[in-house]
């Protein structure tokens, strides 16, 4: 594979692949419902769980980021937005991305 699109450069992934100057911008986001106020980051939601997506980048860093803290992990995107919205999680990290400037 010459290029994978949207793949975050991270020290494990360094160690296999190559990586250029992004072209894309991809900053985590934390997704919760209408009814829980403003999160400035995981931290925010205390004892909540958290969801991500399994093999995303975002799992990798948040266990490293916060080691001992259990991140479930899902199949999709829709599978965590599902559980978010059903209440069965409190919120959800991602990466969104955006153009890059």
């Amino acid at each position: 594979i010459d290029v994978i699109p949207c793949l975050v450069d991270t020290p494990e992934r360094s160690r296999f692949l190559s990586f250029t100057e992004p072209y894309i911008d991809l900053p985590m986001v934390i997704l919760t419902r209408d009814d829980v106020p403003f999160v400035h980051g995981v931290e925010d939601v205390a004892d909540g769980r958290v969801v991500v997506i399994e093999g995303y980048v975002a799992q990798e860093l948040l266990v490293r980021d916060f080691p001992g803290r259990i991140f479930p992990s899902v199949p999709s995107t829709e599978a965590a937005l599902l559980a978010v919205s059903e209440g069965r999680a409190d919120a959800f990290v991602a990466i969104w991305p955006r153009a890059a400037s």
